[in-house]
């Protein structure tokens, strides 16, 4: 919960990449978007690349220092709640990062 207007937090949330501060985050997009009218939530799927330099032995298991995640974020602005998760795609097959 954010002391913050509702349309401001979320309008910082979905703008936060590219920026300055996360110089990992190559891009980002958009690949689906779907408004439901009956509940009046948001769904936004995004695919996010970054690169991050990574120790040799996790190359040579296969890994690329490209990474990639998929991000699905759910805004509803009646009920003022916004859903996030993510998971990573790159390396799924050895660990499953979510949040």
């Amino acid at each position: 919960v954010y002391k913050h207007p509702f349309g401001n937090v979320t309008l910082a949330f979905l703008r936060k990449y590219p920026n300055d501060q996360s110089p990992h985050v190559k891009e980002v997009d958009t690949f689906h978007r779907h408004f439901d009218r009956k509940t009046g939530d948001l769904t936004i799927h995004r695919l996010i690349a970054c690169e991050t330099p990574l120790p040799r032995w996790i190359g040579a298991i296969g890994i690329s220092e490209r990474a990639y995640a998929v991000e699905k974020t759910t805004v509803n602005a009646k009920t003022k709640k916004m859903t996030v998760r993510s998971q990573n795609l790159t390396g799924s097959s050895l660990f499953l990062g979510g949040e």
